[in-house]
């Protein structure tokens, strides 16, 4: 401590010639070590908010609601088809009804707005049978997370398409 007391009491500098901190330690390796200290830290906190290993799924349907599509996407939207997350790949489950309507977008008429269906779109309500297991913060199907409201961007054979779930029910073992 006294030398400590000494060294500014001379007038000299925290900072030496050669760049070093009270010249012992290099400026530059103590920013490095802080930043590596603040990296390893903050990747520990990420890594211990995942999700909990699935023991057991159920059956499951969830509905999806894909919007504003045209006839071509509506016929490939078939029953049967098996689905997948467009990101991972990974399996969503089977596509087991679809029920079709005309889109509607609203627009004003006459000086009030009014639902009005669009001429060639269509929205199609997609029931999917999945293995779904859930845990205190979610659904999970095949590891991811879904709730409704959220959007899931996923794939068959024959087609992709956005959807927003609009339907969770865990339908038995």
């Amino acid at each position: 401590m006294s030398q400590f007391i000494n060294t500014f009491s001379k007038g000299d500098s925290m900072i030496d010639r050669k760049g070093r901190l009270f010249g012992k330690i290099n400026i530059i390796d103590l920013l490095f070590l802080l930043i590596l200290i603040v990296a390893v830290v903050g990747g520990f906190s990420r890594m211990r908010h995942s999700p909990v290993a699935i023991e057991k799924t159920s059956k499951g349907k969830v509905t999806l609601l894909v919007e504003e599509v045209r006839m071509p996407s509506v016929e490939n939207i078939m029953e049967g088809s098996e689905l997948y997350s467009f990101e991972k790949g990974s399996y969503f489950g089977k596509v087991s009804a679809k029920k079709v309507v005309p889109f509607e977008d609203a627009t004003e008429y006459k000086g009030q707005w009014i639902n009005a269906p669009v001429p060639d779109k269509y929205s199609v309500y997609v029931d999917v049978d999945v293995d779904i297991a859930e845990n205190d913060r979610a659904y999970l199907i095949s590891g991811d997370e879904v709730r409704v409201g959220g959007e899931y961007r996923l794939k068959s054979k024959t087609c992709t398409f956005n959807g927003i779930c609009v339907g969770i029910a865990v339908t038995g073992e």
